[in-house]
């Protein structure tokens, strides 16, 4: 039920919706070094530890060090994921985590 106005949905690659949210009125990027702690419904990204784009996205539901999120396009299928911040890895996924964004909600 809640919105980020304007966001760029649909982009080719989410690379695109990553760097909306260094925008400080859209959002706040917390780069996987930041030693954030990622809380529910932050976006996680994924791809190369420092690339400049991003080739994957999912949404915190369970925030902590070890975090949980749920992600689509996982094989065709949508799938829980377990995430570790200290690793900067996803278990579930294979991904290395890029960072979170925090959205500014509607």
């Amino acid at each position: 039920g809640k919105t980020v106005k304007h966001m760029p949905y649909g982009q080719d690659f989410c690379g695109d919706a990553r760097d909306y949210f260094m925008d400080p009125q859209k959002g706040v990027w917390h780069s996987i070094k930041e030693n954030y702690t990622p809380q529910p419904g932050d976006l996680v990204y994924y791809g190369e530890t420092d690339g400049e784009t991003s080739n994957h996205v999912g949404l915190v539901v369970k925030g902590g060090n070890n975090y949980q999120s749920i992600e689509c396009n996982l094989s065709d299928k949508v799938k829980l994921c377990n995430g570790d911040v200290a690793n900067e890895y996803c278990e579930t996924n294979g991904m290395h985590i890029q960072g979170f964004a925090t959205p500014t909600w509607n």
